[in-house]
């Protein structure tokens, strides 16, 4: 496989355009500077919290598989359909790759959307400050502009994007806001979330779980899993000392019903990590086979992405600045799930 042959990712709701996922998408490729890598690598070694039953921090990210020099030696290409094998075979070749390069460097982490047939994505930035000390003047005031006209300012997040299947609300939304894409998807660009306010926020909401196809026990059953995932996440962020500025929660879900009538049953609040030692030989591929293809089982996900502006903080105390955003989420969710109870 080689970097080249890489394609653009589908159903990205929000962000930068750049990222990159293999011809399987599997993998995703994401162009990402020195801050966010060395989170990451810390991440990865980073011991769990013993003596608590909170979930943790690094249980709410992505696999982290390794980083990527653009022009750096190739990978081997080994596409036979294994994900474990494959990824395998990348991370042995590439993990600790550190040619000289004068190309861009890539996360190399795991394809959140792999296994999903139609899925809904929503991209929600945390936090009412949107800046971190590396920003100048100019960008702290347009910023700060943004969070005041937004209800990044008054409720502590921010609706950044999305990308879901189209439906009947969606025929609504004014055409300034969406961007059909292939197989009846919509894009819905960030001025839609910046427009909206703390008394109409909801609607995104009901736009994001309207599926026309989700069925009423299935949309009750996806509310309350993320009303759970939330509690969850804010439980986790009381015993975090760690400062994010432009991180986002991303919300996930499946809208094939074919993939609901498998696999409703015993559906996961937390989706473990795929593991890869770097350091085993094949034979361990088919345990780790094991692992990556549960992810095919999954039927929606939250997950905590985008660390460009984030760090360790030991010492500071709890992050203020996006902790009030999830208690906006939680209040939100809990109207929803009233609002939606069969």
């Amino acid at each position: 496989m080689n970097i080249k042959n890489c394609k653009k990712l589908k159903r990205q709701a929000a962000g930068h355009d750049g990222p990159l996922t293999d011809p399987d998408e599997m993998l995703l490729f994401k162009p990402s500077n020195k801050q966010e890598i060395d989170f990451y690598e810390q991440l990865a070694v980073r011991e769990v919290k013993e003596n608590t039953n909170d979930v943790p921090f690094q249980d709410w990210t992505p696999t982290f598989l390794g980083v990527l020099q653009e022009n750096s030696d190739q990978i081997n290409d080994k596409n036979d359909g294994i994900l474990a094998e494959e990824m395998g075979a990348f991370l042995h070749e590439n993990k600790t790759a550190n040619a000289q390069s004068d190309g861009k460097t890539y996360l190399v982490l795991e394809n959140l959307l792999y296994g999903y047939v139609r899925p809904n994505v929503l991209d929600i930035k945390l936090g009412r400050v949107l800046w971190d000390h590396t920003a100048d003047e100019e960008k702290k005031k347009r910023l700060n502009d943004v969070s005041k006209s937004s209800t990044s300012g008054s409720l502590g997040f921010r609706i950044c994007g999305m990308n879901i299947s189209a439906n009947r609300a969606t025929f609504d939304l004014d055409a300034k806001y969406q961007v059909p894409q292939d197989d009846s998807h919509i894009f819905i660009n960030k001025y839609y979330g910046r427009e909206l306010s703390g008394s109409n926020v909801i609607d995104a909401f009901d736009l994001f779980f309207g599926d026309d196809k989700l069925s009423a026990q299935n949309r009750q059953e996806l509310i309350d899993m993320f009303l759970k995932r939330l509690q969850l996440f804010y439980n986790t962020l009381l015993n975090e000392e760690v400062r994010m500025v432009s991180s986002s929660l991303l919300f996930i879900y499946e809208c094939d019903a074919t993939r609901w009538a498998n696999l409703s049953q015993n559906q996961e609040l937390i989706h473990p990590h795929i593991s890869y030692d770097s350091d085993s030989d094949e034979a361990s591929s088919e345990d780790n086979l094991t692992a990556s293809t549960s992810k095919k089982k999954e039927l929606s996900r939250m997950s905590l992405i985008d660390f460009a502006h984030t760090k360790f903080a030991p010492g500071s105390g709890v992050d203020d600045n996006v902790i009030e955003g999830v208690e906006s989420l939680i209040k939100i969710f809990e109207k929803l799930k009233t609002k939606y109870t069969i």
